[in-house]
């Protein structure tokens, strides 16, 4: 399933030296981390699912559908290894992006209190200018993350930290962006 990259020990020791490279907001992008035939499997189960809109449009309007654990299982191993310490599921969840979707950052949506980690699969082939892109944010600093289709990205939410959608924009339209994103713990 994974890009046999990814299995060798020297590429898992920089994976985690990276990750922890930020001390503000850790994070790490990894390109490549399925095997073609695993992504283009995965990316079409992801995209076979049955989304719900959620749609608060003075907050947000995109849509989501749940995961069961079983189905990210090997991708909550994986960042386990890169995190360097036990975690486990709290949620997981496909997100879709299209034209003119977007999520903002209300005083209404508390920041978790304690550290939180968020796996992301991006499976999307997705024009930059449309917009889309989910930003990280806390007091000291912001992560803006790019659509980059078979990338696996990890960020630690530390206490403070949110999320959000940027806008997807008029380059948007007639196009998805889909990614898987699990909270752990």
């Amino acid at each position: 399933m994974f890009n046999p990259l990814y299995e060798k020990k020297e590429v898992l020791s920089k994976a985690k030296e990276a990750f922890r490279n930020n001390p503000v907001l850790p994070n790490i992008k990894l390109a490549k981390i399925l095997d073609e035939a695993s992504y283009k499997k995965v990316a079409h189960h992801l995209g076979q699912q049955d989304f719900t809109v959620v749609k608060n449009p003075l907050e947000s309007w995109y849509s989501t559908a749940p995961l069961s654990a079983k189905q990210v299982t090997s991708l909550v191993e994986f960042a386990q290894t890169v995190i360097g310490k036990k975690i486990s599921l709290v949620d997981a969840q496909v997100i879709k992006l299209e034209h003119r979707n977007f999520s903002m950052l209300p005083d209404t949506i508390v920041a978790s209190k304690k550290t939180e980690y968020e796996l992301i699969l991006d499976c999307s082939v997705w024009d930059e200018k449309a917009g889309g892109d989910i930003v990280y944010v806390n007091d000291e600093e912001t992560i803006q993350i790019s659509a980059c289709a078979n990338t696996l990205i990890l960020v630690e939410k530390t206490p403070g930290t949110r999320r959000f959608f940027q806008y997807v924009n008029h380059y948007g339209t007639d196009k998805k962006r889909l990614f898987l994103v699990a909270t752990l713990k």
